[in-house]
Formats: structure tokens, sequence, C-alpha cells
């Protein structure tokens, strides 16, 4: 059974292998990070690697909600309505995963808008920041 769900883990994560350079660069991700190349860095670059990470762990815990989702559906699939106690489960993982990507997209949402209040950018997209 641990193989079986170690197996389904493995193969929901792989798009985001797949997608590897796009998503988990931290240093050049929606806010580019140049302070290495420029010189010493400041609290902008500070600011934009916060919001690189934030960008990146609301990903990750997007795909990995929708891996339980699956996972979830699968359990209500097999358990076919036999017991409660399989279906119940299945349940709670499904609505746990839910509320997960409820509560992360709202962390993002608030990370964001503080970052964008720190930095003191005032321009749209909010999602960039422009110490500039």
């Amino acid at each position: 059974m641990k193989k079986t769900i170690l197996a389904s883990i493995i193969f929901f994560l792989l798009p985001l292998f797949a997608k590897a350079e796009e998503i988990t660069s931290i240093w050049h991700g929606r806010n580019t990070i140049t302070c290495f190349e420029d010189g010493p860095c400041s609290l902008c670059d500070a600011l934009k690697l916060v919001a690189n990470a934030s960008d990146f762990l609301a990903q990750l815990a997007v795909v990995l909600a929708g891996g339980l989702i699956i996972w979830g559906g699968i359990k209500i699939l097999i358990s076919s309505g036999d017991t409660k106690k399989n279906f119940g489960e299945a349940k709670k993982i499904i609505t746990s995963a839910v509320w997960g990507v409820i509560i992360v997209s709202g962390s993002w949402i608030i990370v964001n808008t503080a970052l964008q209040v720190l930095s003191g950018d005032t321009n749209p997209p909010w999602t960039t920041i422009d110490c500039g």
C-alpha cells in the first residue's frame, strides 16, 4: 500500500519537475534579483527573494493539493460506498485539500500585499516588486 501511495505521489508531481526551471527559479522568478552581478544586495532584493519564495511555495501547495484531491477521489472509487470509514476518510482528504488551497491563496495575497507596501511600489501589477 505504501509503495502505491509513493508511486502515485511521484506520478502526480512529475509535471512539477517538467517545469522545474520555470517554477523553482527563486533567483530569476517573477521578480529578478540581480544584486549578485550588479553589486551589493539591498532591502528591495530581499523583498524580491521573499516574493519569489512565496510564489514557489504557493505553486507547490496547489500541485500537492491537486494530488491529494485526486487521491481522495481514487479512495472514494475504491471504497465504492462499502465502508463509512474509507469513504469518510477520502471525503476528509478532499475537504482538507480544498481548505488548504483556500488558506494558501489567502496567505499568498496577504504576503504579496505586505511586500508591496514595504517596497513602496504603487504601480500595478501588484505581483511584481519594483523598488526603483
